[in-house]
């Protein structure tokens, strides 16, 4: 064979390699989940919603993120399954809170209070 097409083909091997993994990771529903996961919980106008939350997996940002289009602020509060309050705090519209007291593989409840009408938010 050619030296310049051993080259090539040298050269080339991991460009595409890198766009392949690059589209399946796009394009894949179970591996973009497992990269990049993230559950967005809709908390009705004045009221609580509760449910257990568990970091599991080491791509987890541990953050909780109202959304920028909500009309006003939520409440966060964590307790671990003890009901030993952990995390208290209210997060402003378009903000973000990082849950770092927590540990990743442990559950811990999760209670989201809204006081205006329903608002958006994130689990990154």
């Amino acid at each position: 064979m050619n030296k310049n097409i051993i080259k090539y083909i040298v050269f080339s091997t991991p460009i595409l390699l890198i766009i392949i993994f690059y589209q399946v990771y796009l394009n894949v529903g179970t591996v973009h989940n497992f990269f990049s996961p993230m559950n967005s919980i809709l908390v009705e106008g004045n009221s609580t919603t509760e449910m257990v939350l568990e970091f599991d997996s080491i791509f987890w940002d541990k953050a909780i993120v109202n959304d920028a289009n909500n009309e006003g602020v939520v409440l966060v509060e964590v307790e671990n399954l003890d009901g030993k309050a952990i995390v208290s705090e209210v997060v402003q519209v378009g903000e973000f809170i990082e849950l770092n007291q927590i540990s990743r593989f442990q559950e811990y409840i999760l209670k989201l209070t809204s006081f205006k009408s329903d608002m958006r938010v994130n689990i990154v």
